[in-house]
């Protein structure tokens, strides 16, 4: 009989620590799985999937040391959006449970902002059903109560969803408004937040929503339903000219799109991977999936130009710069070069020509100041500037 009941103890305290922990290969960064590569791959452990009883509500947002993961699900049970989270402790990934923050209201969209101090939310406090955005912060001791980020809000425009936020605080969001759902932001100027504006038809054509924007603002990734998608709503990404254009959108594709339905992207905190919701293969319901974020940079048409650009910067080099003697010229190929050196006058106060990869010009008799070094042939034209001391 001792026997038995040492089984069963053992047994307990075997259940006890999985149902407190997950399993130890859960380790950083990202449980211990293998990064995808440029087609989607389902992202998550077992206890991770979902199953007949809920749904992923939007990708995995982790904190900016990659030791916690927050994730909001849809319950079907009670038929209830639930946030939980799971951190990693001495390796061990913990049972996901609730944040303390949530408070039995309807909480999501979970975005940590330059440190791990500050999650940005979704929560509906009033119970009018009238969503609006907060802050929560945290100190040694846990996290504060959620704060209210005052913006101009209006119910009567529409309710807010799905949100993302650029470096200098700028708010992009989802607003659902009668004829639809469309992308606004709104940006933070003298301590407060401006004016909703809506994105342009480069983006907002269509149903769009879900946002998420580059810390930078050079690109925005979003799901829309428009004409030419693999199934009911895709994901596209558009990009930002040096004038603030956006591009005309573009579909990220059949190896991140497919059949179903595309939502809820998110860019890992190391800025490697792309997180995104989505239901396929064998999934039971909609699970995370992820990939690589090459496939994002490889659709930037202003990435070629930024490659000619430094092909030319390259095609002279000069050093030391500044300089008291000479200046060595170095070319990445062996031609006849002419060369002319203005003064902040515009008169040409050296003037010469070169053959050689590597070339010297005494500068010994100029004086001090700032010196424009123009260098042309028949094929080839640019200029750049050094100081003499």
């Amino acid at each position: 009989m001792k026997k038995y009941i040492l089984i069963l103890l053992i047994l307990f305290l075997c259940i006890s620590i999985v149902n407190n922990k997950l399993t130890a290969q859960n380790s950083l960064p990202y449980f211990g799985q293998t990064p995808p590569g440029t087609v989607a791959e389902r992202f998550g452990s077992t206890f991770l999937l979902s199953d007949n009883s809920w749904t992923w509500f939007g990708a995995p947002v982790f904190s900016l040391d990659g030791r916690e993961m927050y994730f909001v699900k849809y319950d079907y049970t009670s038929n209830d959006v639930k946030m939980e989270f799971t951190e990693d402790i001495d390796g061990v990934w913990t049972t996901p449970q609730t944040p303390v923050f949530v408070e039995n209201t309807r909480t999501e969209s979970p975005f940590f902002f330059k440190d791990n101090s500050k999650l940005y939310i979704i929560k509906d406090l009033s119970g009018t059903n009238e969503p609006k955005i907060y802050t929560v912060e945290r100190n040694t001791e846990g996290w504060n109560p959620a704060q209210l980020v005052e913006m101009p809000y209006n119910d009567a425009l529409g309710d807010i969803s799905n949100f993302s936020i650029t470096n200098d605080s700028t708010i992009y969001f989802t607003l659902h408004t009668d004829l639809g759902a469309y992308i606004y932001k709104s940006r933070r100027m003298n301590g407060q937040y401006a004016e909703f504006e809506k994105l342009p038809n480069q983006i907002n054509s269509f149903n769009s929503s879900s946002p998420y924007i580059a810390p930078d603002e050079s690109y925005i990734i979003f799901e829309s339903d428009r004409s030419g998608s693999f199934g009911v709503s895709d994901l596209y990404v558009s990009f930002k000219d040096n004038e603030d254009n956006w591009t005309i959108a573009v579909n990220l594709g059949e190896n991140i799109n497919s059949s179903s339905y595309e939502y809820g992207a998110s860019v890992s905190y190391d800025g490697k991977h792309l997180f995104f919701c989505s239901k396929r293969n064998d999934d039971i319901n909609y699970n995370a999936y992820w990939v690589d974020i090459s496939v994002v940079e490889e659709l930037n048409p202003f990435t070629e130009i930024e490659k000619v650009n430094q092909s030319i910067e390259n095609c002279l080099q000069i050093y030391p710069n500044p300089a008291t003697d000479k200046i060595s010229l170095k070319f990445q190929k062996n031609q006849e070069y002419n060369i002319a050196i203005y003064n902040v006058l515009g008169e040409i106060v050296i003037e010469d020509k070169l053959n050689e990869i590597s070339n010297e010009i005494d500068v010994s008799a100029l004086l001090k100041g700032i010196y424009i070094v123009r260098i042309s042939n028949s094929n080839f034209e640019m200029s750049k500037k050094f100081v003499k001391d």
